[in-house]
This record gives C-alpha cells, structure tokens and sequence, in this order.
C-alpha cells in the first residue's frame, strides 16, 4: 500500500493518470473505515458482499490483491501483473 500511496501522490494532479481501486470487502463500513484510516485518495469501486465476483472484479479480471493493470490513452490494456518497481516506469513510457 505505500508504494501505491506514492504513486497516486505523484499523480494525484495529472489528468493522464488515474487510480482505481477495486474492493472486495463483503461491507462498506470496512471500505468506508480502511480508506479514512489509511487516508486513501483515490477511487474506490465497492459492490456489498460480492467480493472477488463482483461485478467490478469480474469485469477487471481481479484475481488477487494488489492487481495492477495500466491503460493507456486510448484505452488498450498495456501491461498487467506488474510488480508495483515496475510501474512508475511503465506510467512514464506511456506519457
């Protein structure tokens, strides 16, 4: 998590990149209360009790916890599994 904390720190301003969290919790209060802990910024996709088959998830493809996936401008999938190392780098090339 902090790894992703810095990388939307470093992007929160940019209109090219955006986070998108995808939560698999069963509640919203724990979405809800683990985001206001941890002060997290960025948008969170939350379908109550469903967890990894919500419609979110299902439509994503999650399949584990963090799961990365860049999308470039015009909407390709450009890479997914990266190691979080990996992706500041993949977000520049893109730019």
């Amino acid at each position: 998590m902090p790894e992703l904390k810095t990388l939307h720190k470093k992007y929160e301003r940019s209109k090219e990149v955006l986070l998108v969290g995808v939560a698999l919790d069963k509640n919203k209060s724990a979405v809800v209360n683990y985001c206001e802990r941890n002060r997290i910024g960025w948008l969170q996709l939350f379908e109550p009790g469903e967890g990894f088959n919500s419609s979110a998830a299902v439509a994503f493809g999650v399949l584990r916890i963090p799961q990365i996936w860049i999308i470039d401008q015009q909407g390709v999938v450009a890479a997914v599994f990266l190691d979080m190392s990996q992706v500041d780098d993949m977000i520049k090339k893109l730019l």
